[in-house]
């Protein structure tokens, strides 16, 4: 409901002051934060830091448009049970996670969209916005002093109204041995995924999962061609790191038939096997970094990206120069350290295996209901 209306302004009016000057008002919410970003030309930098300040500070959550977002929230749940891969991740984070953190659905359930009401939006705003627990990034040609002089100002009668703790204590692992579940969808496809609970942005271990993500990720990996090349038995392999203030998830995913997912599945374990024993080549160490880094240089020339990742890390207490510091860190790691690192997330704990199909495999497992 951000951009949706000020107490000052309707949805109609920030939309014609942005497009006005050209600008772009992009609010967003993610799995540890909400906020806005704001595009706007040099010159129109005082009355857009104004307008960014009003959608944040006092938006009027009307009626008549929460009712729209929230038939389109709850279209969008009810759309995710045709999204194989997201059922798979779901269940995965469920089943790490239990029912709190990233266990739960970001977008939420029918019964809780349903029950939000405007008091509810108003009161949760005025606890999460809290200068307390707030940065503002502003990149671009700019007068240090003079903006800064302006946003003192803007924000002066600023307050913490509410008393939100912002780093909850982190969930335990909820998993105390291997868990295999099936979810079953009228569709000719399959998915497979077996998922491990993973680490936090604050753990170095984060860069050499990053660079298995990947290798892994990669057309030409091992697995990759192994499961899809060599044995022809998916249509699409890969793999999936979310590192969090909570620990995150490392998972194994792949598109297949419903006949061949168990097999898909042996390959996996064999593969995670292999890694945690064996590492992996010093030829896809180099990919995988180059592919990283390469990356980071793209987003390095937005001042857009540059502006919301030094936020982040600024929030995260990480630092808004981490950025450098991560460059660093990535082309620190040896294969050492990847192996040591699957070891430690792969063969210490327990997996989560996941069959979303139409048909159940053919090993034990237990019903998921979605």
């Amino acid at each position: 409901m951000l951009g949706k209306g000020t107490k000052s302004l309707s949805s109609e009016q920030i939309a014609d002051q942005i497009e006005s000057t050209g600008g772009s008002l992009d609010p967003f919410s993610g799995n540890n934060t909400i906020g806005a970003s704001l595009e706007c030309l040099n010159t129109d930098w005082a009355s857009s830091l104004d307008l960014l300040a009003d959608v944040m500070l006092h938006p009027s959550i009307p009626e008549d448009v929460l009712t729209i977002e929230r038939q389109s929230q709850l279209a969008a749940i009810k759309s995710q049970k045709d999204q194989l891969v997201q059922l798979a991740f779901r269940w995965i984070g469920e089943s790490l996670c239990g029912n709190q953190s990233y266990g739960l659905n970001a977008s939420g359930t029918q019964t809780s969209v349903s029950s939000l009401e405007r008091p509810h939006l108003l009161e949760f705003h005025d606890k999460l916005l809290a200068p307390s627990s707030s940065v503002v990034a502003i990149y671009g040609d700019i007068r240090h002093q003079e903006i800064r002089t302006h946003v003192e100002n803007l924000l002066s009668d600023w307050h913490d109204l509410g008393r939100f703790t912002q780093y909850p204590a982190p969930p335990q692992l909820q998993l105390k041995s291997n868990q295999t579940g099936y979810i079953h969808v009228d569709k000719t496809q399959a998915v497979v995924a077996v998922g491990f609970q993973g680490t936090t942005i604050h753990s170095t271990d984060k860069f050499a999962l990053e660079l298995l993500q990947e290798v892994y990720s990669d057309l030409g990996s091992r697995l990759f061609t192994r499961i899809r090349d060599d044995l022809g038995l998916a249509y699409y392999v890969s793999a999936y790191h979310f590192a969090g203030i909570h620990p995150g998830v490392f998972a194994f995913y792949a598109g297949t038939s419903p006949d061949q997912s168990d097999l898909v599945a042996d390959e996996f374990l064999k593969e995670i096997l292999h890694v945690t024993s064996h590492g992996i080549t010093q030829e896809e160490l180099n990919r995988a970094l180059a592919k990283i880094l390469g990356q980071k240089k793209i987003n390095a020339q937005s001042i857009g990206s540059m502006a919301m990742t030094a936020a982040l890390d600024e929030l995260y207490g990480l630092g808004h120069e981490n950025y450098h510091r991560e460059i660093e860190a990535y082309t620190r790691i040896t294969l050492d350290d990847i192996r040591l690192t699957a070891e430690k997330y792969f063969s210490t704990q327990p997996h989560a295996l996941v069959f979303v199909s139409p048909k159940p495999p053919k090993r034990p497992h237990q019903v998921v209901t979605h």
